[in-house]
Protein backbone atom coordinates (compact mmCIF):
# COMPACT_ATOMS: atom_id res chain seq x y z
CA UNK A 1 0.00 0.00 0.00
CA UNK A 2 2.97 2.48 0.63
CA UNK A 3 4.61 1.40 -2.35
CA UNK A 4 1.40 2.37 -4.17
CA UNK A 5 1.29 5.78 -2.94
CA UNK A 6 4.43 6.93 -3.58
CA UNK A 7 4.26 5.66 -7.04
CA UNK A 8 2.79 8.14 -10.33
CA UNK A 9 -0.87 8.75 -9.94
CA UNK A 10 -3.02 6.74 -12.37
CA UNK A 11 -6.23 5.14 -12.40
CA UNK A 12 -4.65 1.57 -11.91
CA UNK A 13 -2.90 2.57 -8.79
CA UNK A 14 -6.31 4.24 -7.33
CA UNK A 15 -8.04 0.85 -8.20
CA UNK A 16 -5.65 -1.14 -7.15
CA UNK A 17 -5.58 1.13 -3.38
CA UNK A 18 -9.12 0.57 -3.41
CA UNK A 19 -9.21 -3.33 -3.82
CA UNK A 20 -5.98 -3.95 -1.64
CA UNK A 21 -7.93 -1.40 1.43
CA UNK A 22 -10.03 -4.63 1.99
CA UNK A 23 -6.97 -7.26 2.34
CA UNK A 24 -6.12 -6.69 6.12
CA UNK A 25 -6.86 -10.17 6.97
CA UNK A 26 -5.38 -12.22 3.61
CA UNK A 27 -6.52 -15.59 2.50
CA UNK A 28 -3.55 -17.95 3.07
CA UNK A 29 -1.82 -20.70 0.51
CA UNK A 30 0.22 -23.51 1.04
CA UNK A 31 3.67 -22.99 -0.72
CA UNK A 32 3.89 -27.19 -1.83
CA UNK A 33 0.15 -27.78 -2.49
CA UNK A 34 0.58 -24.48 -5.30
CA UNK A 35 3.50 -25.88 -6.85
CA UNK A 36 1.97 -29.50 -7.13
CA UNK A 37 -0.41 -27.44 -8.77
CA UNK A 38 1.55 -25.55 -10.94
CA UNK A 39 3.59 -28.54 -12.18
CA UNK A 40 0.30 -30.12 -12.96
CA UNK A 41 -0.31 -27.10 -15.41
CA UNK A 42 3.72 -27.46 -17.09
CA UNK A 43 4.38 -23.80 -14.86
CA UNK A 44 7.66 -23.46 -13.21
CA UNK A 45 7.72 -24.01 -9.15
CA UNK A 46 8.01 -20.67 -6.64
CA UNK A 47 10.49 -21.41 -4.01
CA UNK A 48 10.02 -18.69 -0.84
CA UNK A 49 12.42 -18.75 2.08
CA UNK A 50 10.93 -18.93 5.58
CA UNK A 51 10.37 -15.12 5.79
CA UNK A 52 9.06 -14.51 2.21
CA UNK A 53 5.83 -14.65 0.53
CA UNK A 54 4.53 -14.67 -2.90
CA UNK A 55 0.86 -12.54 -3.60
CA UNK A 56 -1.84 -14.55 -5.62
CA UNK A 57 -5.06 -12.66 -7.13
CA UNK A 58 -7.52 -14.57 -8.66
CA UNK A 59 -7.56 -13.92 -12.62
CA UNK A 60 -10.93 -12.69 -11.95
CA UNK A 61 -9.17 -9.55 -10.77
CA UNK A 62 -6.32 -9.01 -13.49
CA UNK A 63 -7.46 -8.49 -16.25
CA UNK A 64 -5.83 -5.56 -16.58
CA UNK A 65 -2.30 -5.75 -17.61
CA UNK A 66 -1.02 -2.12 -16.02
CA UNK A 67 -2.55 -3.10 -13.26
CA UNK A 68 -0.99 -6.53 -13.00
CA UNK A 69 3.01 -4.95 -14.05
CA UNK A 70 2.41 -1.67 -11.32
CA UNK A 71 2.22 -4.60 -8.89
CA UNK A 72 5.31 -7.00 -9.98
CA UNK A 73 7.16 -3.59 -10.36
CA UNK A 74 6.09 -3.31 -6.31
CA UNK A 75 7.18 -6.83 -5.69
CA UNK A 76 9.92 -6.73 -7.78
CA UNK A 77 11.45 -4.46 -4.73
CA UNK A 78 10.90 -6.92 -2.12
CA UNK A 79 8.66 -4.98 0.17
CA UNK A 80 8.70 -5.44 3.75
CA UNK A 81 5.03 -6.06 5.64
CA UNK A 82 4.00 -7.84 8.87
CA UNK A 83 1.82 -10.89 9.40
CA UNK A 84 1.01 -11.07 12.87
CA UNK A 85 3.91 -10.38 14.75
CA UNK A 86 6.38 -11.39 12.51
CA UNK A 87 7.92 -9.63 9.60
CA UNK A 88 7.31 -10.96 5.94
CA UNK A 89 9.01 -10.00 2.45
CA UNK A 90 6.82 -10.18 -0.30
CA UNK A 91 8.56 -11.39 -3.77
CA UNK A 92 7.79 -12.85 -7.00
CA UNK A 93 5.53 -11.66 -9.30
CA UNK A 94 1.71 -12.15 -8.51
CA UNK A 95 0.11 -15.66 -8.94
CA UNK A 96 -3.18 -16.04 -11.15
CA UNK A 97 -3.02 -19.73 -11.77
CA UNK A 98 -6.71 -20.94 -10.91
CA UNK A 99 -6.68 -23.00 -7.97
CA UNK A 100 -9.90 -24.54 -8.13
CA UNK A 101 -11.96 -25.59 -11.11
CA UNK A 102 -15.18 -23.86 -10.15
CA UNK A 103 -15.14 -20.15 -11.27
CA UNK A 104 -17.02 -18.58 -8.61
CA UNK A 105 -14.47 -19.46 -5.62
CA UNK A 106 -12.28 -16.73 -6.41
CA UNK A 107 -9.52 -15.07 -4.31
CA UNK A 108 -9.41 -11.52 -4.93
CA UNK A 109 -5.64 -11.28 -2.56
CA UNK A 110 -4.17 -13.94 -0.97
CA UNK A 111 -0.55 -14.65 0.58
CA UNK A 112 1.54 -17.99 -0.92
CA UNK A 113 3.40 -19.26 2.12
CA UNK A 114 6.19 -21.73 2.68
CA UNK A 115 4.57 -24.83 4.22
CA UNK A 116 5.28 -24.44 7.92
CA UNK A 117 4.54 -20.83 8.34
CA UNK A 118 1.26 -21.71 6.58
CA UNK A 119 0.98 -24.25 9.52
CA UNK A 120 1.66 -22.14 12.03
CA UNK A 121 -0.69 -19.49 10.62
CA UNK A 122 -3.52 -21.46 10.27
CA UNK A 123 -3.34 -23.81 13.29
CA UNK A 124 -4.94 -26.69 11.32
CA UNK A 125 -8.25 -24.84 10.21
CA UNK A 126 -8.01 -24.66 6.43
CA UNK A 127 -10.13 -25.98 3.77
CA UNK A 128 -8.59 -28.41 1.30
CA UNK A 129 -9.73 -29.19 -1.93
CA UNK A 130 -8.36 -31.87 -4.05
CA UNK A 131 -7.24 -31.66 -7.65
CA UNK A 132 -7.77 -34.01 -10.20
CA UNK A 133 -5.93 -34.48 -13.54
CA UNK A 134 -7.26 -36.66 -16.61
CA UNK A 135 -4.45 -38.67 -17.72
CA UNK A 136 -3.50 -38.22 -21.47
CA UNK A 137 -4.61 -41.64 -22.19
CA UNK A 138 -8.27 -40.97 -21.48
CA UNK A 139 -8.96 -39.16 -24.60
CA UNK A 140 -7.27 -41.31 -27.50
CA UNK A 141 -10.16 -43.23 -28.26
CA UNK A 142 -12.66 -40.32 -27.60
CA UNK A 143 -13.52 -36.51 -27.20
CA UNK A 144 -12.32 -34.43 -24.25
CA UNK A 145 -16.21 -33.96 -23.30
CA UNK A 146 -17.23 -37.43 -23.28
CA UNK A 147 -14.14 -38.48 -20.89
CA UNK A 148 -14.91 -35.56 -18.52
CA UNK A 149 -18.65 -36.76 -18.54
CA UNK A 150 -17.59 -41.32 -17.79
CA UNK A 151 -15.37 -39.16 -15.28
CA UNK A 152 -18.56 -37.55 -13.48
CA UNK A 153 -20.61 -40.70 -13.68
CA UNK A 154 -17.85 -42.15 -11.90
CA UNK A 155 -17.41 -40.38 -8.96
CA UNK A 156 -21.52 -39.55 -9.10
CA UNK A 157 -21.53 -43.17 -7.40
CA UNK A 158 -18.97 -42.11 -4.71
CA UNK A 159 -21.19 -39.51 -2.87
CA UNK A 160 -18.17 -37.02 -2.81
CA UNK A 161 -18.73 -33.47 -3.83
CA UNK A 162 -16.54 -32.92 -6.56
CA UNK A 163 -17.02 -29.81 -9.31
CA UNK A 164 -15.65 -30.77 -12.82
CA UNK A 165 -14.75 -28.16 -15.80
CA UNK A 166 -17.87 -29.81 -17.56
CA UNK A 167 -20.24 -28.63 -14.91
CA UNK A 168 -18.55 -24.94 -14.29
CA UNK A 169 -18.46 -24.56 -18.05
CA UNK A 170 -22.44 -25.72 -17.98
CA UNK A 171 -23.56 -23.37 -14.81
CA UNK A 172 -21.75 -20.22 -16.11
CA UNK A 173 -23.11 -20.78 -20.10
CA UNK A 174 -26.89 -20.76 -18.11
CA UNK A 175 -25.90 -18.06 -15.83
CA UNK A 176 -25.38 -16.03 -19.05
CA UNK A 177 -28.43 -17.28 -20.99
CA UNK A 178 -30.15 -16.54 -18.28
CA UNK A 179 -29.26 -13.26 -17.42
CA UNK A 180 -29.37 -12.52 -20.84
CA UNK A 181 -33.03 -13.90 -21.42
CA UNK A 182 -34.27 -11.85 -18.58
CA UNK A 183 -32.51 -8.67 -19.86
CA UNK A 184 -34.12 -8.49 -23.16
CA UNK A 185 -37.34 -10.05 -22.20
CA UNK A 186 -37.74 -7.35 -19.43
CA UNK A 187 -36.67 -4.61 -22.38
CA UNK A 188 -38.94 -5.45 -24.52
CA UNK A 189 -42.23 -5.90 -22.40
CA UNK A 190 -40.73 -2.61 -21.38
CA UNK A 191 -40.71 -1.24 -24.70
CA UNK A 192 -44.20 -2.28 -25.69
CA UNK A 193 -45.83 -0.48 -22.52
CA UNK A 194 -43.92 2.50 -22.92
CA UNK A 195 -45.24 2.68 -26.47
CA UNK A 196 -48.77 1.68 -25.52
CA UNK A 197 -49.26 4.12 -23.24
CA UNK A 198 -47.87 6.86 -25.23
CA UNK A 199 -50.47 5.77 -28.19
CA UNK A 200 -52.92 5.14 -25.91
CA UNK A 201 -52.41 8.63 -24.57
CA UNK A 202 -52.38 10.45 -27.93
CA UNK A 203 -55.52 8.81 -29.00
CA UNK A 204 -57.32 9.38 -25.99
CA UNK A 205 -56.53 13.04 -26.41
CA UNK A 206 -57.83 13.12 -29.99
CA UNK A 207 -61.03 11.86 -28.86
CA UNK A 208 -60.99 14.71 -26.43
CA UNK A 209 -60.86 16.50 -29.12
CA UNK A 210 -63.32 15.71 -31.19
CA UNK A 211 -65.40 18.67 -31.41
CA UNK A 212 -63.01 20.56 -32.45
CA UNK A 213 -61.77 18.33 -35.26
CA UNK A 214 -65.88 18.57 -35.83
CA UNK A 215 -65.85 22.46 -35.99
CA UNK A 216 -62.73 22.10 -38.46
CA UNK A 217 -64.97 19.69 -40.77
CA UNK A 218 -67.97 21.90 -40.74
CA UNK A 219 -65.58 24.99 -41.96
CA UNK A 220 -64.52 22.43 -45.02
CA UNK A 221 -61.55 20.55 -43.62
CA UNK A 222 -61.17 17.12 -45.52
CA UNK A 223 -60.80 14.10 -44.66
CA UNK A 224 -57.04 14.17 -46.09
CA UNK A 225 -55.79 17.75 -44.39
CA UNK A 226 -56.98 16.47 -40.93
CA UNK A 227 -55.10 12.92 -41.42
CA UNK A 228 -52.08 15.10 -42.76
CA UNK A 229 -51.92 17.11 -39.44
CA UNK A 230 -52.61 14.09 -37.07
CA UNK A 231 -49.73 12.45 -38.44
CA UNK A 232 -47.64 15.57 -38.20
CA UNK A 233 -48.53 15.41 -34.44
CA UNK A 234 -47.96 12.18 -33.93
CA UNK A 235 -44.80 12.27 -35.46
CA UNK A 236 -44.08 14.85 -32.89
CA UNK A 237 -45.90 13.26 -29.85
CA UNK A 238 -42.86 10.08 -30.76
CA UNK A 239 -40.42 11.68 -32.13
CA UNK A 240 -39.16 13.73 -29.48
CA UNK A 241 -38.60 11.22 -26.81
CA UNK A 242 -37.50 8.86 -29.14
CA UNK A 243 -34.81 11.31 -30.30
CA UNK A 244 -33.53 11.64 -26.98
CA UNK A 245 -33.45 8.34 -26.25
CA UNK A 246 -31.32 7.45 -29.30
CA UNK A 247 -28.81 10.28 -28.42
CA UNK A 248 -28.55 9.52 -24.52
CA UNK A 249 -28.41 5.77 -25.35
CA UNK A 250 -25.50 6.25 -27.71
CA UNK A 251 -23.67 8.22 -25.11
CA UNK A 252 -24.83 6.02 -22.05
CA UNK A 253 -23.67 2.79 -23.97
CA UNK A 254 -19.89 4.48 -24.63
CA UNK A 255 -19.58 5.59 -20.87
CA UNK A 256 -21.10 2.29 -19.49
CA UNK A 257 -18.39 0.36 -21.70
CA UNK A 258 -15.70 2.68 -21.35
CA UNK A 259 -16.57 2.30 -17.42
CA UNK A 260 -16.55 -1.41 -17.10
CA UNK A 261 -14.19 -3.02 -19.92
CA UNK A 262 -10.85 -3.93 -19.09
CA UNK A 263 -7.75 -2.69 -20.77
CA UNK A 264 -7.68 -5.28 -23.25
CA UNK A 265 -11.09 -5.01 -24.40
CA UNK A 266 -11.57 -1.22 -24.51
CA UNK A 267 -9.13 -1.84 -27.63
CA UNK A 268 -12.16 -3.30 -29.39
CA UNK A 269 -14.54 -0.38 -28.13
CA UNK A 270 -15.29 0.94 -31.52
CA UNK A 271 -16.59 -2.37 -32.96
CA UNK A 272 -19.15 -2.99 -30.24
CA UNK A 273 -20.09 0.75 -30.26
CA UNK A 274 -21.21 -0.61 -34.08
CA UNK A 275 -23.33 -3.38 -32.53
CA UNK A 276 -24.79 -0.73 -29.83
CA UNK A 277 -25.77 1.38 -32.94
CA UNK A 278 -27.07 -1.82 -34.81
CA UNK A 279 -29.46 -2.34 -32.00
CA UNK A 280 -30.39 1.39 -31.82
CA UNK A 281 -31.24 1.20 -35.50
CA UNK A 282 -33.59 -1.88 -34.36
CA UNK A 283 -35.43 -0.29 -32.17
CA UNK A 284 -35.96 2.71 -33.97
CA UNK A 285 -37.51 0.80 -36.23
CA UNK A 286 -39.50 -0.81 -33.63
CA UNK A 287 -39.96 2.82 -32.84
CA UNK A 288 -41.45 3.42 -36.42
CA UNK A 289 -43.49 0.41 -36.82
CA UNK A 290 -45.56 1.35 -33.75
CA UNK A 291 -45.96 5.02 -35.36
CA UNK A 292 -47.36 3.58 -38.21
CA UNK A 293 -50.30 1.94 -36.09
CA UNK A 294 -50.61 4.71 -34.27
CA UNK A 295 -51.08 6.65 -37.80
CA UNK A 296 -53.99 4.32 -39.00
CA UNK A 297 -55.77 4.38 -35.48
CA UNK A 298 -55.99 8.11 -35.95
CA UNK A 299 -56.64 8.52 -39.56
CA UNK A 300 -59.95 5.48 -39.20
CA UNK A 301 -61.12 7.44 -35.88
CA UNK A 302 -61.12 10.77 -38.09
CA UNK A 303 -62.36 9.46 -40.90
CA UNK A 304 -65.73 8.02 -38.39
CA UNK A 305 -65.77 11.81 -37.91
CA UNK A 306 -66.19 12.89 -41.41
CA UNK A 307 -69.72 11.14 -41.22
CA UNK A 308 -72.49 13.85 -40.84
CA UNK A 309 -74.07 13.90 -37.89
CA UNK A 310 -78.65 14.56 -37.93
CA UNK A 311 -79.55 17.50 -36.15
CA UNK A 312 -83.11 17.42 -34.61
Amino acid sequence: MSALRESEPSMEREILLNNLSYATYPYLISLGDYNKLLTIAGLPVLTLDADEAAVYIDSEFTTNDNRTKLLNNILAARPETRLGEDTLYLTGTVQTTDIVTDRSITLSFALILPDEAFEYYTQGDYSVYLNGVLDKGATENTSLMSAISDINDHLNGTGLHYESYLQNMGRQLFYMVSASYITIYLAIIFLIIANTVIGVQFLIGQQKSSRRYRTLIHLGATHTTLCQSSRKQINWYFGVPVVVAVFSSLFGVRALFSGILSYSAKNNLSEMMIISVAMILVLCVVEYIYVAVVKRSSDHYLLTLMVPEREE
